[in-house]
């Protein structure tokens, strides 16, 4: 039987502040080169072929659409998933923090 070729592509764990629970109540935005992609909070896998790609994080909250977006560029290697972290901010007008794990 022949070996499963491992996956590729991105992971971004998309958190909150202990205080920042009603935050829950709605999405996360995750734009990969520009297309957004709504997701809940926590863990989200995206397959992706190689290259360098530009990640932006964001979530709405009221009426403000893209609260605490940050980016940052990472190079996804074949076989390889990279963990993008990105943490809402206290304060709404703040960008949220974003980094790679692994």
């Amino acid at each position: 039987m022949a070996e499963a070729a491992p996956q590729t592509g991105l992971a971004v764990w998309a958190d909150h502040r202990p205080m920042g629970y009603f935050l829950l109540l709605f999405p996360v935005t995750i734009e990969i080169d520009g297309v957004p992609h709504k997701r809940r909070w926590g863990d989200s896998f995206f397959a992706l072929p190689p290259g360098r790609y530009e990640v932006q994080v964001s979530c709405r909250w009221m009426f403000t659409p893209h609260m605490g977006r940050n980016a940052i560029t990472v190079e996804v290697e074949q076989g390889d998933v990279p963990l993008i972290q990105w943490t809402a901010p206290l304060i709404v007008f703040q960008k949220g923090r974003i980094g790679r794990i692994s």
